[in-house]
């Protein structure tokens, strides 16, 4: 009876397979690193421009500029956390402001592409916020 696989092959497909998928991990985590210009924000509010803002990621820090102005910075980790104060956990950006007038705040983050979005809880009347880079650190 023939052998449709050589011992080998089997360990280097799966040795690859493994490979690849560390590989695609740590990509999305070096994807939020860069400035992020804000092209939407979500809201339960009064209709509004988009205000001209930014937001600058590096691989453990980060700055918000209204204006070109710095207006909040501080540290993140990748953790589990929750939005809307709910019992469930899920993965999220822990934002430790340095600024004394905030305090921390869970974000899910999703990096497609170009497109950056920060979802501070929408279903719970916190805002989601859309930026598209424009350029990487």
């Amino acid at each position: 009876m023939p052998r449709l696989f050589h011992p080998y092959l089997l360990t280097l497909l799966v040795s690859g397979s493994v490979l690849s998928g560390c590989e695609k991990e740590s990509d999305s985590l070096t994807g939020l690193a860069g400035t992020w210009k804000l092209t939407n924000r979500e809201c339960f509010c009064a209709p509004t421009p988009v205000p001209n803002e930014t937001v600058t990621f590096t691989n453990s820090e980060f700055s918000f500029y209204k204006a070109g102005q710095l207006s909040a910075n501080g540290a993140y980790i990748f953790t589990e956390g929750s939005t809307c104060g709910g019992s469930t956990l899920i993965p999220v950006a822990r934002l430790t402001y340095a600024t004394p007038n905030h305090s921390p705040t869970d974000v899910v983050v999703t990096v497609a592409g170009n497109t950056l979005v920060l979802d501070y809880g929408i279903a719970c009347d916190a805002p989601r916020e859309t930026y598209k880079r424009t350029n990487t650190k």
